[in-house]
């Protein structure tokens, strides 16, 4: 829930009536506390409290809430643009569309003095730290770009905008009037606690924890933004036998695939980069594919002389490829409007099987066709069907669905699906094919098991009872399989759960009469 704090006490006490609030924001007369709980967006008068009266549903988590003096709340969010509603209720509306060719999201909007513009971040990815500062005529719908790699900007009575910088407080001089920035940025505070470099969405929002005052205090949490996960990759035997893979250990590695041959290893790093690598299993050497960008899950074409990957310049990923000895640049395959993933091509080639997230109906399972370069839904019910993977020999498609109300895994025929059967028991996630076809390998749904199914392939598919294999406690991945088995069967190579270094936010910064520092790191120019 919400506290209130007076800055001449040290206790502070909780707000009633805001169990579950997140998100506080203040109206700009400071009459109300608005906030976002229970799936809706509510104000609460700051004199005399009462009980909180709801404004609008919100079923979108906020990603940042800003009051106009004309009484309008605009909020941001993960994929929707920015929305607008009265602070006196009704439904939110649509003001920002973001361009899925080149950006991602629209989040933490600030309302600049009169009401009429304000101020928003431009995401280009959901993940990693890129984002733009922009402007936003209420009355136009026009678009200005103000500020590159920036985020969670404010407007100060001094004529600054000040906005964070992964981590530091930056300011530049701004002429409300004309609607421009007026001088170059510059840093004034090192170290401030952003959520950025995140691996969820929601909390990817760039976010920082500072606010200011009108009457020139600043209020900030230290800590900078979080840094990039440590993985441990490993090699594993059917015992549970972990022997880590050396010069990858600590890289921030989520997902990674051997080649045909077993003498690559092609992986994903994930975090301030996302770019796919391709290590020689013999030499100990990594060579990188991508130079731009964000890169996400892989895998190998059945030659070995590609690698497939799902990839965005801005906006959301399409399948691109490229060969895999580092020449070239990589060439898109598919695209869509919604974000996709490969899965697995088809021995001979021909197909590729790949996850769409489609926001109405989920994440779907598509095939493409290489002799005519088309793609068509495979497995598009109205629930979740994702991590595809086919058989050596082309003839069984094992995937995830939660058409039962949890995740389970299912072998269907390929590449027309009738028949279908149950694999997993008890739920589960990510199946991988032995080499052989004769098992099915899949996860629980914590990841922390890796369990075995005997396959018979003839004279139709028959799957077997479950059997535990190991314990080893791997990366939460959504969409596709993120680890690999060899050719023999006798090791699977496995990311393990990631280090995430925590940030204590421990310390809550006040400095009082910081206006003047401010006038003094970036003073006005000439009239």
């Amino acid at each position: 829930m919400l506290y209130r704090r007076s800055l001449d006490r040290n206790e502070a006490t909780p707000i009633p009536g805001t169990e579950g609030g997140r998100y506080p924001i203040f109206s700009q007369d400071g009459q109300w506390l608005v906030f976002s709980a229970q799936g809706s967006l509510k104000k609460l008068a700051t004199v005399g409290g009462g009980i909180p009266s709801t404004i609008c549903a919100c079923p979108d988590t906020p990603m940042g809430i800003t009051w106009g003096s004309d009484r309008r709340i605009v909020i941001g969010t993960s994929m929707h643009g920015l929305q607008i509603v009265d602070a006196d209720g009704g439904k939110l509306k649509s003001i920002t569309t973001p361009d899925p060719a080149k950006e991602a999201s629209h989040v933490l909007p600030y309302f600049l003095p009169g009401g009429k513009a304000l101020l928003f971040t431009a995401k280009p990815h959901i993940w990693g730290t890129r984002s733009n500062i922009e402007l936003f005529s209420i009355n136009t719908g026009q678009r200005k770009a103000l500020i590159e790699n920036g985020a969670d900007a404010r407007y100060v009575p001094t004529g600054h905008v000040v906005f964070l910088r992964e981590g530091t407080l930056m300011a530049v001089r701004f002429d409300p009037k004309n609607m421009e920035v007026r001088s170059p940025a510059v840093p004034v505070i090192v170290g401030v606690l952003q959520s950025l470099n995140v691996l969820t969405n929601i909390q990817n929002s760039g976010c920082g924890l500072y606010s200011i005052s009108d009457c020139g205090s600043l209020v900030y949490v230290p800590g900078g933004i979080y840094p990039d996960l440590k993985t441990h990759l490993s090699w594993v035997d059917h015992h549970g036998k972990a022997d880590p893979v050396k010069p990858l250990d600590g890289k921030p590695i989520v997902s990674v695939r051997l080649s045909p041959d077993d003498k690559y290893l092609a992986y994903r790093t994930v975090g301030k980069n996302a770019d796919v690598w391709v290590y020689d299993l013999s030499r100990g050497v990594s060579r990188k594919l991508t130079r731009e960008g964000r890169a996400m899950h892989l895998t190998w074409t059945p030659d070995g002389s590609r690698i497939t990957f799902a990839y965005s310049l801005a906006g959301v990923s399409s399948i691109f490829w490229m060969p895999a000895d580092g020449t070239g640049s990589p060439e898109e395959l598919i695209s869509s409007k919604y974000a996709l993933q490969p899965g697995v091509w088809s021995p001979d080639g021909n197909f590729l099987v790949f996850v769409e997230s489609n926001p109405k109906s989920g994440d779907d399972i598509w095939i493409y066709r290489k002799q005519d370069g088309k793609a068509t839904p495979l497995l598009n019910a109205d629930y979740e069907e994702d991590f595809p993977d086919l058989s050596p020999d082309g003839r069984w498609l094992a995937y995830c669905s939660n058409e039962s109300g949890r995740a389970e895994v299912y072998a269907t025929t390929f590449p027309s699906p009738s028949k279908k059967i149950l694999i997993s028991t008890d739920g589960g996630v990510a199946p991988l094919w032995s080499r052989d076809g004769r098992i099915l390998y899949y996860w629980n749904i914590g990841r922390t098991t890796l369990l075995a199914v005997e396959i018979t392939a003839a004279p139709t598919l028959a799957a077997g009872t479950p059997r535990k294999l190991f314990e080893f406690s791997t990366e939460s991945i959504s969409y596709i399989r993120p680890y690999d088995i060899t050719i023999d069967g006798s090791r699977f190579i496995i990311a393990g759960r990631a280090e995430r270094m925590p940030i204590e936010a421990t310390r809550i910064m006040l400095v009082q009469n910081w206006f003047e520092e401010l006038k003094r790191l970036v003073p006005a120019g000439k009239k």
